[in-house]
């Protein structure tokens, strides 16, 4: 880039009817008392960049370190709801047990009763037939 724009200026120059040889040197020698300050920007400059491209850097891992964070988080919620839906079920299972083996229980006491009522009976109704064929 300087090359080309030393040379236009210098045509510019030479059309204008200036001496080119002594602007040629006056360019020269400002092109190389300016060299510190040029090399300064670019340090500079460089080190912008890489403090720029540092945060990029820090935001991206701040940002991964939140995501992953949030993933876990939503993960861990879910185990528990699935922990919770899962004692509730077997609750509901064990309650629903319960209630058919109380159910079944009821049934068999009721049978047992009946059962004895029945016996009681035949062994009335024997005794009044005893009594009964005993009188005859």
């Amino acid at each position: 880039e300087w090359d080309n724009f030393r040379q236009t200026f210098l045509d510019v120059v030479e059309e204008c009817g200036k001496p080119r040889a002594a602007w040629a040197s006056r360019l020269d020698s400002l092109w190389m008392h300016a060299s510190p300050m040029r090399q300064r920007h670019c340090e500079l400059w460089n080190r912008r960049a890489m403090d720029a491209e540092e945060r990029l850097q820090r935001a991206s891992a701040i940002r991964q370190r939140a995501e992953r964070a949030a993933m876990w988080r939503a993960e861990f919620r879910q185990r528990r709801l699935e922990r919770k839906v899962a004692s509730i079920l077997s609750a509901r299972c064990l309650r629903r047990e319960r209630l058919a083996l109380s159910g079944e229980d009821n049934h068999h006491r009721t049978l047992e009763r009946h059962s004895r009522r029945a016996s009681c009976r035949i062994r009335s109704l024997l005794s009044r037939w005893e009594a009964v064929v005993s009188m005859e």
